[in-house]
């Protein structure tokens, strides 16, 4: 019998993230009922009825694989093992951080925290992708950062994808030449469910949830629901570093007809956060490695005026219709967005050691005698020139941005092919300010000029971005797939400053950057369970927002330009999931971050090109007795072409070691440790920094043990299962120095590194019981 087209389409709305984790092909999915679709996704995620035989294998116990289908290096981390072996206060970030070239630091604990340091392969955030399902999520459109603690947390997830390359012309986003990291939203379970859960642990973390499921809902043509609510508050592993968040989730997936299906995904997040911004060496050796902020009010470091408060929210409405004869369409409506407000000291850590206003001495709640600003510190209040008596300077900041957009796309059959063809566009608005403010006189306002304006920056800028694409999957033979295809960019800057940032001049300029990126890779299947692949692609990112107007001129500053190519296999058994890949990165207009030395500002320079090449393993083999070992290495450069420098946070090798155990009786662990070679924390050009402040490599290992107990096992009743787990994170208790939080800024000759350590063992247990 000829199976309903809405079968496809539900699966596409309902079941497509699970899809990809099991690496079920298009032609193999079009021949699955949906029952069997939801029973394989189940499989693949760890949840429902999987099989003795499903669960004792090397594919379904990976901590992350190669989807055989992909055409660049690719790491899938299933939800099963996100659920299993990540805490529940840990983020996207905590889920990745296993996989191949990524090094994370996270010096507050797991999700606790803004991940300060995200690199794939060397490139730092803003040089990659983030899209949840499917949809860039830009960050900050002034330069593409992410914040990782404020918008999706564990239990919002399903599944994470690390693409590691540009991927295919319908790859869309603002910098795919990085790679993407695609988030997928959690599904509805399949029968109606009420999930309760709790998290107690480490730094006084504390984690209350409660999920909700119809099921599919007969009377409603089979729409499915899922609403999820959570509330998490901890101290953090930082001195006075606490935080607490809001979390709301909701889902609903309906199919309108037979050919229709609709999905409708929102978030809403909540975060309160004390925000330290790293220490010196010396506060590390006095104080230890959780020196953080102070209780001390005269000191810039004070916890009490050191705090960001956020609100985000992330929606969309997506609709994919079967339209007959071999057509399709997929299109999603959404907006996001980020509000930030920010109190800190003037310079948290300013002065050199035995000077007044130096944290070094007000930290640990030292005599105010020795704390505040030196009393010679002189600045304008309302226009003229005044000198605070001890007095603390610090600062506000508010940064308000939204995003609107739409992704359509349109397919069609052509025989065994596809062609595709589609169009991203979006429009980003951004209000953000910093003025400055005397905390021991309760917040009051100081000008640091003649001007008499208390701003250090007060602007607003819009970022419009365009990318059509058409791209073709010709399979000119069984089990050949080549991919060309051709995509536009296109990107307009615009900023109206009444005080520009970096020069502190009206600025009102605006610039367009365009490119043509053509791309094609190829994924043959060499046998059964093997595939090999091969890529070549362009790619393209419009320079940040500090780069367009500086030294009161506006800049003429040309995109980043990259050539990608690389190749790899990826071979899957029930007793081996193995994958390896090779690639090679050239740059043109490279551009990084540095600070001027007389300004303190952040400006960018262009440092020419830059080659990023290496080599990446990842495997996971089945021992038996429900035992599997899990490894990774990676030998990654990344070096400028005009200077023979490395670039700055970019580790010279990653690896990582571990073993799994997964039964079908429920009892689940894991203990894998990740190793990040050798790198330097700033780039050699910076002109106000002396070397490139060497970090030496680190390690740390992470163990999770779990039980679930199920109906058939004989739970009561009215319970579905009952869920146990212990996570500890850092099992060695490792302090190690893993990124450069920055450097003090009172003055050129006193600044001073400022590091971020791991952060100490933590453990966190965790219950969750389904009715």
């Amino acid at each position: 019998m000829t199976k309903p087209k809405v079968l496809r389409v539900v699966q596409a709305a309902l079941l497509g993230a699970c899809a990809a984790s099991t690496g079920i092909t298009a032609e193999a999915a079009e021949n699955l009922d949906l029952g069997t679709v939801q029973a394989t996704s189940d499989a693949a995620r760890g949840v429902g009825s999987s099989s003795d035989a499903e669960i004792e294998t090397a594919p379904y116990q990976a901590p992350s694989r190669t989807p055989l289908e992909v055409g660049q290096p690719t790491s899938l981390v299933s939800q099963h093992f996100i659920e299993n072996s990540v805490p529940s206060s840990g983020n996207y970030d905590d889920a990745i951080k296993f996989t191949p070239s990524l090094s994370n630091v996270e010096p507050n604990g797991p999700g606790l925290q803004e991940s300060k340091i995200i690199t794939i392969r060397g490139f730092q955030d803003g040089q990659y992708n983030i899209i949840f399902d499917g949809i860039p999520w830009l960050g900050s459109p002034t330069d593409f950062h992410h914040q990782s603690a404020v918008y999706f947390t564990q239990h919002d997830i399903g599944s994470v994808e690390v693409d590691r390359g540009p991927g295919s012309a319908s790859t869309i986003g603002v910098a795919t030449f990085g790679g993407t990291v695609s988030l997928k939203s959690r599904d509805p379970e399949e029968l109606p469910t009420i999930n309760t859960y709790s998290s107690f642990g480490s730094f006084n973390t504390a984690i209350w949830g409660t999920e909700v499921d119809s099921g599919s809902v007969k009377a409603a043509n089979g729409a499915a629901i899922i609403a999820d609510f959570s509330h998490e508050t901890s101290d953090g592993y930082l001195t006075n570093a606490s935080s607490r968040r809001a979390n709301g989730y909701m889902k609903v997936v309906s199919p309108l007809n037979t050919n229709t299906a609709l999905t409708v995904v929102g978030m809403y997040n909540d975060t309160f956060q004390h925000i330290p911004t790293g220490s010196t060496a010396a506060q590390i050796a006095q104080y230890g490695a959780d020196h953080g902020l102070s209780t001390n009010a005269r000191d810039q470091g004070y916890y009490a005026t050191n705090y960001g408060t956020y609100n985000t929210d992330f929606e969309y409405i997506g609709l994919v219709s079967d339209l007959g004869d071999g057509w399709g369409i997929d299109n999603k409506l959404y907006t996001n967005s980020f509000y930030k407000v920010g109190y800190q000291g003037k310079d948290v850590n300013g002065a050199a050691a035995g000077t007044q206003g130096s944290s070094y001495l007000c930290s640990k709640s030292l005599g105010a005698a020795v704390c505040g600003y030196t009393p010679t510190k002189s600045y304008y209040l309302n226009g003229v020139l005044t000198t605070l008596n001890n007095d603390v300077p610090g600062k506000v900041s508010e940064q308000k941005y939204r995003s609107y957009g739409d992704i359509f796309r349109l397919s069609k059959d052509v025989g065994a092919s596809q062609l595709k063809t589609g169009i991203w566009f979006d429009r980003a608005t951004n209000n953000y300010s910093s003025y400055n403010v005397d905390w021991s006189k309760g917040g009051t306002t100081y000008t640091t000029s003649a001007t008499g304006s208390a701003y250090s920056y007060l602007m607003q800028d819009w970022l419009n971005t365009a990318e059509p694409y058409v791209e073709m999957d010709w399979k000119p033979i069984p089990g050949l797939t080549i991919t060309p295809g051709v995509k536009y960019a296109v990107v307009r800057r615009t900023v109206d400053a009444t005080i520009d940032k970096n020069t502190g001049l009206p600025a009102n300029e605006g610039h367009t950057w365009m490119s043509v990126l053509p791309a094609i890779q190829a994924n043959y299947v060499l046998q059964p369970g093997w595939t090999t692949y091969a890529q070549v692609a362009k790619g393209f990112e419009a320079p940040p927002l500090d780069a367009l107007y500086t030294n009161g001129k506006a800049a003429s500053v040309d995109s980043t330009k990259t050539w990608n190519f690389q190749v790899g296999t990826a071979w899957q058994t029930d007793r081996l999931a193995l994958s390896g890949d090779v690639y090679y990165i050239d740059f043109t207009n490279y551009f990084f971050e540095t600070t001027d030395a007389t300004t303190k500002n952040t400006v960018f320079t262009e440092a020419g090109g830059a080659i990023y090449q290496g080599v990446e393993v990842e495997g996971t083999y089945y021992l038996g007795h429900s035992v599997s070992a899990y490894a990774n290495g990676s030998l990654n450069s990344a070096k400028y072409t005009r200077t023979g420098t490395y670039v700055a946070q970019a580790p010279k090798e990653t690896a990582a070691l571990g073993l799994i155990y997964n039964d079908k009786r429920g009892f689940y662990g894991s203990l894998i440790g990740k190793f990040v070679g050798p790198q330097f924390g700033q780039n050699a050009t910076t002109t106000d920094l002396a070397d490139q402040y060497a970090i030496g490599s680190y390690m740390y290992a992470d163990l999770a043990v779990g039980y679930t107990l199920k109906a058939e096992q004989g739970v009561p009743a009215f319970l579905r299962e009952i869920g146990l787990s212990l996570k500890v994170t850092n099992l060695f208790d490792n302090h190690s120095i893993v990124g450069l939080a920055g450097t003090t800024s009172d003055s050129s000759a006193n600044t001073v590194p400022l590091w971020w350590t791991n952060p100490g063992r933590g453990f966190f247990g965790s219950v969750s019981v389904k009715f």
